[in-house]
């Protein structure tokens, strides 16, 4: 089982971006995994989410981090190692849901 939690700029996947991704392997928790990306051109920012999460505007539009794409394929290739894949955490569909939209962008 993956525990995950993300970090976005709003709550809808299609208009705001995916921030982080932090997630911890049940079985081994040893096995971490976290990154932080830029947002994507013309995603939507709502100052509620930054206020939650802590990001400023400045770190979620610095294009010296990873790109989201980078940090999905990362995310993607870490849970290959994961015995079981199945998401857990604090609310696993809205972390699924920002990790499918930003896969398939």
């Amino acid at each position: 089982m993956i525990i995950v939690d993300v970090e976005t700029s709003g709550i809808n996947p299609q208009k705001t971006a995916l921030l982080s991704i932090g997630a911890v392997d049940f079985s081994q928790p040893e096995r971490q995994f976290y990154e932080e990306c830029t947002i994507f051109e013309g995603a939507e920012i709502e100052q509620a989410a930054l206020n939650v999460n802590g990001f400023s505007r400045e770190e979620i539009t610095n294009h010296k981090k990873k790109t989201q794409k980078e940090v999905i394929e990362l995310f993607l290739s870490w849970m290959q190692d994961c015995e079981e894949q199945t998401f857990a955490g604090e609310n696993p569909s809205f972390d699924r849901d920002f990790l499918a939209a930003t896969a398939q962008r």
